[in-house]
């Protein structure tokens, strides 16, 4: 891990505290119904008072779209940390979904707003230093400027309208 990553991970560290598994009616975004929500629930009860690894990650990193607030707020610290290791380098596939989800076209801003409403003013921050720390390395600045660049412009835009 860089120097700069080591840095960004210590952040991370403050910045999102870690709390417990959400039940799994608050892990699902969409209201009762959503076989996909209820489907994923049941499929994250499994991990419930488990440690949090890769393993969790890469099963559910494309599942981001399906988890509510809550259940963001408590991946979402070990998910940002995995990112930085050289595993994640590696891998990419987990890093690549979560610039998407945290990069999200117009149509989508409202519901991504929805997901990150728990978070303060300074985990908002975090999150596009996040973005700007991957965007400042090489092979993502090479695969994925357009996303990170428009991810880091739609955190800084929830940041002003948290101020207001």
């Amino acid at each position: 891990m860089s120097n700069d990553a080591e840095i960004l991970a210590k952040e991370i560290d403050q910045a999102f505290p870690l709390i417990g598994m959400p039940s799994p009616e608050e892990i699902q975004r969409h209201s009762t119904g959503c076989p996909t929500c209820e489907h994923l629930a049941a499929d994250l009860e499994s991990y419930r008072d488990k440690l949090i690894g890769v393993e969790v990650i890469r099963e559910f990193h494309q599942e981001i779209p399906h988890l509510s607030a809550k259940a963001l707020q408590w991946i979402l610290p070990y998910y940002l940390k995995y990112c930085l290791t050289p595993e994640a380098e590696y891998s990419g596939f987990e890093t690549e979904f979560l610039i998407y989800s945290l990069a999200p076209v117009e149509e989508f801003e409202a519901d991504v707003t929805c997901q990150l409403s728990l978070f303060n003013s300074n985990q908002i921050r975090v999150l596009r230093k996040f973005m700007a720390y991957l965007l400042s390395t090489h092979y993502w600045r090479s695969y994925c400027p357009v996303e990170l660049d428009r991810g880091i412009a739609f955190l800084s835009k929830l940041l002003i309208s948290q101020d207001l």
